[in-house]
């Protein structure tokens, strides 16, 4: 889950308790050896007022870890390897936290965002949670959007579910940028469950430059229209999001 920093609930800055006691209760029936519910904060930080524990007890989730009796896990303090990325755009080797490598599944479950420098931050983007500490900065430093798909490339998610309940624009203030949506997007396909993530948000997923990357890599087209959407019609729901730019 996206625990970027701490935030009030439902705001649409953090994935809501909520969400990740729905996912978890999913996963559990089906038996697993173990579940463990990790992420790091935001650029490396965790220190008082800006902690990734924080982030958990004010988002609901230490309370839905405890509850069910599943572990949690801070990704910026785990131990980690530095692992070579085949055929790298930007980045020859990465840090990953060793949850993130020795894991079987990973799901990621982001909020439904915009971003100031790749106008939408999903489930893709989101796995910068298992890149520890300050290794974070690295991906910025480098090329944001063909890091996201080198990050990709070593550990993608199998399942993507965004938290689109409250989605948040702009330069994330909350109240004044949360906006109230009452969705989920789910699918096992990430590029795709985050095309339709912009799409909700009025974004053209082809001007997001790491779909386009990651769409090469993978040899998909990023388009609507490539799709397989059931369930409610996205253009009931599409609102237009202030990315920030």
């Amino acid at each position: 889950p996206n625990q970027c920093k701490p935030s009030p609930r439902h705001s649409g800055c953090m994935t809501d308790g909520d969400v990740v006691e729905a996912i978890t209760k999913l996963v559990l029936e089906r038996n697993p050896a173990s579940v463990i519910i990790g992420d790091g904060a935001i650029a490396g930080y965790d220190f008082a007022g800006f902690s990734t524990q924080e982030s958990f007890d004010s988002s609901g989730v230490t309370e839905v870890a405890n509850r069910l009796g599943v572990e949690l896990r801070n990704l910026n303090k785990d131990s980690f390897e530095e692992v070579t990325v085949p055929n790298s755009l930007v980045m020859d080797t990465v840090r990953i936290a060793k949850t993130a490598l020795e894991s079987d599944v990973i799901i990621s479950v982001p909020v439904l965002k915009t971003h100031i420098r790749t106008h939408a931050t999903l489930s893709l983007k989101n796995m910068k949670g298992v890149m520890p500490g300050a290794e974070k900065r690295k991906s910025h430093r480098l090329g944001l959007d063909m890091a996201i798909v080198d990050l990709c490339a070593v550990v993608a998610p199998q399942y993507a579910v965004i938290d689109a309940t409250v989605g948040m624009e702009g330069l994330w203030q909350a109240p004044q940028d949360s906006v109230e949506m009452g969705l989920i997007v789910a699918g096992s396909d990430a590029l795709y469950v985050d095309v339709v993530g912009a799409a909700l948000m009025g974004i053209d997923p082809s001007q997001i430059m790491h779909f386009h990357y990651m769409g090469e890599r993978e040899g998909k087209r990023v388009d609507l229209d490539a799709v397989d959407l059931v369930g409610e019609r996205l253009e009931d729901h599409r609102k237009v999001f202030t990315t920030g730019f």
